[in-house]
């Protein structure tokens, strides 16, 4: 038989090799490009330098128990939250958020925010409860700008009594920002001040808390002191402590929660979410990708047919008695026609008690009966063949005529019982 040849199957391995190769080795190259620039987003996930999970790990350690809102902030992600932290979001807020956050506030919940946000949230309190009013914006002082920054600064005497500014002398903002208040927040009287002074330093007016209905906003000029390279210099963290347990104070409860939605837009992202995202946005997972390609295309190449399918051919199956037949044979050309004739008979006998249903031990009398109830043979017939075999068992010697007479009529009988074929077939 010639040997097979398998030059094809090398030819498609090393082509599908040599392609998954130049194509993982392109993506890779393609996938060099520079990074995006995300060291200026303030989520609680980012380890950059302008992040906050390490401000978000203080919180933990001290045993309040803050979360993340993976969802936009409606009714129901609100809800898990008595303290919502917003700062420097990198999606906007849209208007049904926005309604949202101010009825969330109303109700009691206290929101801290970047100026910004700030703004936003006190334009849509006014449109909801004086429309058609103008409100005077909040500003800053200075913009933020490289030239503008600061470095550490002290809290002044006259400032030393806030609520911020417990056990706090020196902290560090990056920029120069502060709150511009409007005239009536201005007052000496701070009972009568429609805004509540939380921390300045010598910059200016840090933080400020207004009242809506029963709830609070908390608006930050420059947060730059809770991110992860800032919070461990000066009192930074003293401050960010200050800050978050004040909001907590005034809050319905104690759950503090961090908008992390508006830095994503993902609303909470799964582990199959994170791994199919790596898988096609990045160079790796195109190459995880391209091989599980490959690797299919291999599988179905292997496993092509060509032709009709063929059904194996039904092979009959070969009596047990042939076995003891081919024995018997033997012992029979030794002229051994008794002991021939003995194990071919008691071979017999153990499979037509087999089919009688009976014990190898039931007289040939029952054995014989019940093969003919059952169809096999008729009654007379197996009694006749029965009574010769056994017969022939009680002599001594047993002629070959005579055995080969008596192993014929067992022959039919046994074939008439295990194929049911009748002995006239």
């Amino acid at each position: 038989m010639a040997r097979v040849s398998h030059k094809t199957d090398y030819l498609i391995l090393i082509f599908l090799g040599l392609l998954t190769v130049a194509v993982v080795l392109g993506l890779l190259v393609w996938g060099k490009g520079p990074p995006p620039d995300e060291s200026w987003v303030r989520s609680t996930h980012s380890v950059n330098v302008n992040g906050m999970i390490v401000g978000y790990n203080v919180l933990e350690r001290l045993g309040l128990s803050v979360r993340r809102l993976n969802g936009p902030l409606m009714p129901e992600t609100l809800s898990d939250a008595d303290v919502v932290v917003i700062l420097d979001p990198v999606l906007g807020i849209d208007g049904g958020e926005l309604g949202s956050l101010v009825d969330w506030v109303g109700q009691g919940g206290v929101l801290l925010c970047d100026e910004q946000t700030d703004q936003q949230i006190r334009s849509a309190y006014q449109a909801q409860t004086q429309p058609g009013k103008k409100m005077n914006p909040v500003g800053h002082t200075f913009s933020h700008s490289s030239s503008q920054k600061t470095k550490v600064t002290s809290v002044p005497k006259d400032r030393a009594d806030l609520p911020l500014a417990r056990d706090i002398q020196k902290v560090y903002f990056e920029t120069t920002n502060v709150l511009a208040l409007e005239d009536q927040e201005i007052r000496a009287d701070a009972s009568r001040r429609p805004a509540d002074w939380l921390f300045a330093d010598q910059t200016g007016l840090r933080v400020v808390g207004r009242r809506i209905r029963l709830g609070h906003i908390i608006a930050i000029s420059d947060s730059s002191f809770w991110s992860n390279g800032r919070i461990g210099t000066a009192d930074n963290a003293i401050l960010a402590t200050n800050l978050m347990t004040w909001a907590a104070n005034r809050a319905r409860g104690n759950r503090i929660g961090f908008d992390e939605y508006h830095f994503s837009g993902t609303g909470g992202e799964t582990g199959g979410d994170v791994l199919a995202g790596l898988l096609i946005s990045s160079s790796p997972g195109w190459a995880v990708l391209c091989l599980t390609a490959a690797g299919v295309l291999y599988l179905v190449y292997r496993g092509r047919r060509f032709g009709t399918r063929r059904e194996p051919e039904r092979v009959r199956r070969r009596s047990k008695l042939e076995y003891v037949y081919s024995i018997g044979s033997t012992f029979r050309n030794a002229r051994a026609h008794r002991l021939t004739f003995q194990l071919i008979y008691l071979a017999f006998r153990h499979k037509a008690a087999g089919r009688a249903g009976l014990p190898d031990s039931a007289p040939a009398s029952e054995i014989e009966a019940e093969l003919a109830r059952q169809g096999v043979g008729s009654e007379s017939a197996n009694r006749r063949i029965f009574a010769e075999c056994e017969a022939a068992l009680s002599q001594s010697k047993l002629a070959a005529r005579r055995t080969a007479a008596l192993l014929d009529e067992l022959a039919k009988l046994e074939l008439e019982a295990t194929h049911g074929n009748s002995a006239s077939e």
